[in-house]
């Protein structure tokens, strides 16, 4: 899934819409692999592996006891060949238990929230983050069709409302909703780019370096290649504050309309403002 998108990635003047669609293959490919089949409780496995381990360990302690025990009261030792093979597997079992961890998440497992919560995601992948889904939202933007604004409005409203959702109704299980989130806010956030690509590489200088600086881009060696500082500089010699200033109000604009505004937008324009002013 990721291949497609990030395997070739030479400097071009569509370089902020491939990087773009990276971020959505990224995402696609993290839901792929963590959205089970089934509802899959991960505190009940790692529960259950430790349990199961630390009644090995009781048995194994019982059994190493009785055969010193035993030895002592034949031979006066405290140890035999017997004993150290136990103690041995006492050993291992401490490595397994290691393994494990502990629980640190402090939540008692519930079948029927975790159920509840496990058919939202699927009928969301379904509806509005399914693979074809997105690939044809995202065809649709590169086409440049009519109403590709409107439709990724859409989409945005849509995926914002569903992570409200999961942060209010689910909070008890954040552990499992969270990386689910973050996975479907790379998808997001590659939308809103290539929706934006030509606008970018235009005006902002910056974005490029922002996006290739986030550590799951900068994993790929391919991204790092691209001359960064040539494209700043010619982006930058056409560039105003004005229109540094213009760009993030039209876009926060666009926000407010799709009812995605935020604390972050404000600091944008202010820090727009602060910029205009210094000249």
């Amino acid at each position: 899934m990721l291949r497609p998108a990030l395997g070739n990635l030479a400097p071009a003047t569509d370089v902020v819409a491939r990087v773009a669609k990276g971020f959505v293959s990224l995402g696609l490919s993290i839901l792929a692999l963590y959205v089970p089949d089934a509802p899959l409780d991960p505190i009940v496995a790692q529960r259950c592996a430790r349990d199961f381990w630390k009644r090995e360990e009781r048995m194994l302690k019982a059994r190493i006891l009785v055969n010193r025990r035993a030895e002592h009261l034949v031979t006066g030792n405290g140890s035999n060949l017997s004993i150290m093979e136990l103690e041995k597997r006492l050993q291992a079992i401490h490595e397994r238990l290691d393994g494990i961890g502990t629980d640190e998440i402090g939540r008692e497992p519930d079948v029927k929230r975790l159920h509840a919560l496990f058919t939202e995601l699927h009928q969301f992948c379904q509806d509005i983050v399914g693979q074809n889904r997105v690939e044809e939202l995202v065809a649709f933007i590169e086409a440049s069709s009519s109403g590709a604004r409107q439709r990724e409005a859409t989409f945005q409203g849509s995926v914002h409302g569903f992570l409200q959702r999961l942060e209010t109704t689910y909070s008890d299980l954040s552990d499992i909703a969270t990386p689910f989130a973050q996975a479907v806010e790379l998808i997001r956030f590659g939308i809103r780019i290539l929706l934006e690509a030509g606008d970018f590489d235009d005006q902002l200088p910056e974005c490029v370096s922002a996006m290739l600086a986030c550590p799951p881009a900068m994993a790929f060696p391919s991204l790092r290649t691209i001359d960064l500082e040539g494209v700043a500089r010619r982006i930058t010699s056409t560039t105003t504050r004005v229109d540094l200033l213009v760009h993030s109000l039209r876009l926060a604009a666009q926000d407010r309309a799709a009812g995605l505004f935020g604390k972050s937008h404000l600091a944008v324009i202010t820090e727009r403002y602060d910029q205009l002013l210094r000249l």
